[in-house]
């Protein structure tokens, strides 16, 4: 893997890509599995960074 970027876009976009290849990596039974956070799935992280991510993105285009 190459060197992470140090500019907070490149960061972003770095993260993201990374974020991308672990959820298409993932099984069908990897969705269920347990996560760090009691009580929540792979699939309740997941779904929880999605929606987190549009929320400021719309929070953000809103006040920019």
């Amino acid at each position: 893997m190459a060197a992470a970027p140090t500019g907070p876009a490149d960061r972003h976009a770095f993260d993201a890509a990374r974020f991308t290849e672990l959820v298409e990596s993932a099984g069908p039974g990897d969705w269920s599995r347990p996560s760090p956070v009691a009580e929540w799935t792979a699939l309740d992280i997941v779904a929880h960074l999605v929606e987190w991510s549009r929320g400021l993105r719309t929070l953000l285009h809103r006040t920019g």
